[in-house]
């Protein structure tokens, strides 16, 4: 991982095309801050995830880039794309990006995101000197896209938050869905990257072993609610009980985010057969396993 100090306001190259502005937004669930990429080092910058609408980062990235070319969001969570619009309207580049959200979502969603252009999987964004390509990774958010950009011999992924570093990421339904997001993991590793440039965190410069990671991890906390949802019997259980009972590991002040991943794991395995539920679009609904002893075959 990159090792250069980061601070607000102050651009730091990770490539000789590619800088990483950091917005002052640090947070529970930003960690340091969101990163704002940028891209090019000839002619018209491309600014992937301009971040929140807030004045004095708007104004360091039109001092990193004078010349923009394009304004492009990964998806549109309240601390990537609020601020598109108005660096759109100080520097006249379109914006763009996949488009609103595909379900209902629940906080920490940018309704007022407008794309000029919407971009689906396999679009091409580009400057002089770089291409950025489009990749459709549904899960975290609905409308979320990774960005691959293939510089000589080296592929680098600009990941939005379908992985970042130094955390795994929340799945939070309805919007987010934990069955597509670990498709698109695997998905992610197909793409062979060298080097992943994520939304929020330093670079990741082993990213096939940094994702198998997380898919370990999502791997063994679904096998410890399985067990804890047999346990609980006939009368089943919460997302926040099961919470209570699988995430000893983690401080209790971060429960009541644990509980959106949880229930997107049990959305997951009412998919599948393994659970059931009468309003499985309700967070506080009670869920029940389906499965005998409560285990179920699952993917790797």
């Amino acid at each position: 991982m990159g090792t250069d100090p980061v601070r607000p306001g102050v651009a730091v190259s990770v490539h000789p095309i590619v800088r990483r502005l950091l917005a002052p937004n640090p947070s529970m669930f930003t960690g340091p801050g969101t990163n704002t990429w940028l891209i090019g080092a000839s002619g018209p910058v491309t600014v992937v995830d301009p971040g929140p609408d807030l004045p004095e980062h708007l104004d360091a990235i039109q001092a990193e880039a004078p010349s923009i070319g394009h304004i492009v969001v990964t998806h549109t969570h309240s601390d990537h794309s609020p601020g598109a619009a108005t660096l759109a309207r100080r520097t006249g580049a379109p914006v763009l990006g996949f488009g609103p959200m595909l379900r209902p979502g629940v906080e920490h969603h940018d309704d007022t995101f407008e794309a000029d252009t919407l971009l689906v999987d396999g679009d091409v964004v580009g400057g002089d000197d770089h291409r950025l390509v489009a990749v459709h990774t549904p899960g975290h958010a609905s409308n979320h896209l990774c960005f691959v950009l293939d510089v000589g011999r080296e592929r680098l992924i600009l990941t939005g938050d379908h992985v970042m570093q130094g955390s795994t990421v929340v799945i939070a339904p309805l919007d987010g869905d934990m069955a597509e997001y670990l498709y698109q993991l695997r998905r992610l590793q197909d793409l062979k990257p060298d080097r992943l440039l994520p939304g929020h965190g330093d670079p990741i410069d082993d990213p096939h072993t940094y994702v198998q990671s997380y898919l370990d991890h999502r791997a063994a906390r679904e096998a410890q609610i399985v067990d804890a949802l047999a346990h609980a019997g006939a009368g089943g259980a919460t997302a926040e009980a099961l919470v209570a009972e699988v995430y000893t590991d983690v401080a209790e002040h971060l429960h009541p985010v644990a509980v959106y991943s949880t229930w997107a794991i049990l959305r997951k395995l009412g998919g599948e057969g393994s659970a059931t539920c009468p309003a499985p679009e309700d967070r506080e609904a009670v869920w029940i396993s389906s499965q005998d002893g409560g285990r179920s075959e699952r993917s790797p």
